[in-house]
């Protein structure tokens, strides 16, 4: 049994790849959306294997993958720590593990663009997902609130988010 509703805070992270000879889709990311980092992904202590694992999105599909070896191929540029209500504990990892090996929606990303340029409320490029949709959805189940299909959140909406809501918190 699975026994991680311990877990108190997750850090949702934002990063580009290290190490790579061309990343061409991560510097048109970044270059987009005038930001340092192209993906977003989350963080999280498990007691019950006593390792720090990565969920995220990628040209794989959606995965776990153990910190040492996400370290080999990307750059953390900044991260948010949030947070998780005990009762969302075990959701938040049902979650993860219920959407580990989806396919990745390389196109979702063009439509992602298309969207902004255009102005247009829907991707029309919906198979697959990318990695700001799943921290997306991570963020709606713990109760926050986005005002985008999740399927047309950038890494920069979701930096968004949370750069607000900190905000908002330190205000209080």
């Amino acid at each position: 049994i699975y026994r991680d509703s311990m877990i108190s805070t997750i850090t949702i992270g934002f990063s580009r790849p290290r190490n790579r000879i061309l990343p061409i889709a991560s510097w048109l990311i970044r270059l987009h959306q005038k930001t340092p980092y192209s993906h977003v992904y989350i963080r999280f202590y498990s007691e019950s294997i006593n390792r720090t694992l990565i969920y995220e999105a990628v040209g794989s599909g959606t995965r776990f993958v153990s910190l040492k070896k996400w370290e080999e191929k990307a750059e953390e540029i900044k991260s948010f720590t949030i947070s998780v209500r005990k009762c969302n504990a075990v959701s938040l990892l049902q979650y993860c593990v219920d959407h580990a090996g989806q396919e990745y929606g390389f196109l979702q990303n063009v439509g992602i663009f298309l969207a902004n340029v255009f102005g247009w409320k829907k991707n029309p490029f919906r198979k697959g997902t990318n990695c700001a949709e799943e921290m997306g959805a991570i963020l709606l189940l713990e109760g926050y609130k986005i005002k985008k299909p999740l399927d047309l959140l950038s890494p920069r909406d979701i930096f968004t988010i949370l750069q607000d809501k900190s905000r908002n918190q330190d205000l209080q």
